[in-house]
């Protein structure tokens, strides 16, 4: 079960079978039969991304942005003390221009 908060709103999912969603006193749900995680759809993103020669569908910054996040999630967790992400960057500075190829990607430093 996850529980997001913000904004005034509300989502609750569950067991990725179901999600609710309440905002203003109003809910609202959807169900699905089988497990939606996105694992198919993202894997199928990026072979068609690859397969074009375009850029992947979720940008190099972005991913590097969100392993360091849950790095230091994990390490907050294992300590019980704030993890400092040093300063803030939008993750698009780390990703290339639309047109060069990727091949890795490297944490900033």
């Amino acid at each position: 079960r996850v529980e997001l908060f913000g904004g005034g709103r509300v989502a609750v999912i569950d067991d990725f079978r179901r999600i609710e969603l309440s905002c203003g006193g109003r809910r609202t749900s959807r169900s699905w039969r089988g497990q939606a995680k996105g694992h198919r759809e993202g894997v199928a993103a990026f072979l068609d991304a690859a397969r074009a020669g375009g850029p992947p569908p979720i940008p190099v910054g972005v991913l590097v942005a969100t392993s360091r996040a849950m790095i230091a999630a994990m390490e907050s967790m294992r300590t019980g003390l704030p993890v400092d992400l040093g300063p803030g960057r939008a993750p698009e500075d780390d990703a290339p221009p639309d047109d060069s190829p990727v091949t890795s990607a490297a944490p900033p430093e």
